[in-house]
């Protein structure tokens, strides 16, 4: 259990759906990147980096979710985690591609700039609007970013492709007895890292936009999470060996990475290797925070503040390029300052419309984050 802000790797092992409000907290760091750099790429430019916080963080909560459901047969394990799954990602999903499409139609002009919007809208109903987005050559970095509402949901296209093969990986670690068939598991998913890291190295200098956009290249970041959850399990104490002066250090460089990421990411070296900053700081926190006495940075990630945005976050990720591109045009000529916190206000307020109304109605029965 959770008591006074602090979690023992025993309980990591043992109640992987524990709720650990730092991951909220983690959550909210990286969403604010990310709305940071759209509402002005000078502001934070390397702010979109923001997601593979997410992706990271992916990686570890659904796997630590999956620990109840040790003995289920293949077929039992891979039904339960994609019913999960469909309760967590798609009812939100779903509202905020109907409210785009009808706000396409009434605010985006039809221009060389949104001549994809239709087809990338169409395509994210089924978790594809990666594929899309590389083979329309639509650089994320381009203008026409800033006209396609739909654009972020390659990084949904990604990590629900990486579910198609986690149950595959995952089922010997949920179910088997025996810890040499939970090491084939992890022996599995760091083969596949590391051939990832080798298609996104590949890609970095034959094509960028294919590496950024495409799961073959971005798999090594969602399984960076998976394998610290095993590691974490498989050797409790080893982390919670840490001693305080070594963890306040690892803990302070951890987050020094992703602000590292947030700050000086280049577009061009994206995701190799610019990627790593944020991807080792955000596994460092993760790894570093659960077991140890609670400091600083355990605190201002478990704030209500922080918390209030993770929990948010996937519907202000949703809907963050939407209203602030619609909130602009309402209020162009208005001073910047008036235009800037109309966009957040109204940002601020569909992402919790859609929380309540949305994904909490569908996630009653499902534990929080998981």
């Amino acid at each position: 259990m959770v008591a006074g802000g602090r979690l023992s790797y025993q309980t990591v092992q043992t109640k992987g759906s524990e709720y650990l409000p730092y991951i909220d907290g983690l959550r909210a760091l990286a969403v604010l990147a990310v709305i940071i750099y759209h509402l002005n790429h000078q502001w934070l430019p390397g702010g979109f980096s923001g997601v593979d916080v997410f992706f990271v963080i992916s990686g570890f909560v659904v796997s630590a979710a999956q620990k109840h459901y040790a003995g289920a047969s293949l077929a039992g394990f891979a039904t339960h985690f994609y019913a999960r799954r469909v309760q967590r990602i798609v009812p939100a999903v779903l509202m905020f591609l109907v409210v785009a499409s009808i706000a396409c139609a009434l605010f985006i002009p039809g221009s060389w700039l949104s001549d994809t919007n239709e087809q990338t809208g169409l395509y994210a109903f089924f978790g594809l609007s990666n594929f899309i987005l590389a083979s329309t050559s639509n650089d994320y970095f381009s203008p026409r970013t800033d006209y396609n509402p739909f654009t972020h949901t390659w990084s949904l296209g990604v990590e629900e492709q990486f579910y198609v093969a986690f149950p595959l990986l995952f089922f010997l670690w949920a179910a088997a007895e025996w810890r040499s068939l939970r090491h084939f598991s992890t022996f599995a998913f760091v083969t596949l890292l590391i051939a990832s890291l080798g298609v996104a190295w590949w890609f970095a200098s034959e094509n960028p936009t294919l590496g950024y956009y495409m799961i073959v290249s971005r798999f090594w970041e969602l399984a960076v999470g998976v394998v610290l959850y095993q590691a974490m399990v498989l050797k409790p104490e080893f982390f919670a060996g840490i001693g305080p002066r070594v963890r306040r250090a690892a803990l302070a460089a951890s987050l020094l990475l992703i602000v590292i990421g947030f700050a000086f990411a280049r577009p061009e070296a994206f995701p190799y290797p610019w990627a790593f900053a944020p991807v080792l700081g955000t596994a460092g926190l993760l790894a570093l925070l659960g077991g140890g006495a609670p400091g600083l940075i355990f605190r201002l990630l478990s704030g209500r503040i922080a918390v209030f945005l993770g929990r948010i976050s996937y519907s202000l990720y949703l809907y963050q390029q939407l209203t602030l591109f619609t909130a602009r045009r309402l209020t162009a000529e208005y001073p910047m300052a008036i235009q800037l916190a109309f966009a957040i206000v109204v940002t601020v307020a569909f992402a919790t419309i859609s929380y309540y109304f949305i994904e909490q109605r569908f996630r009653k029965r499902t534990p929080h984050g998981s």
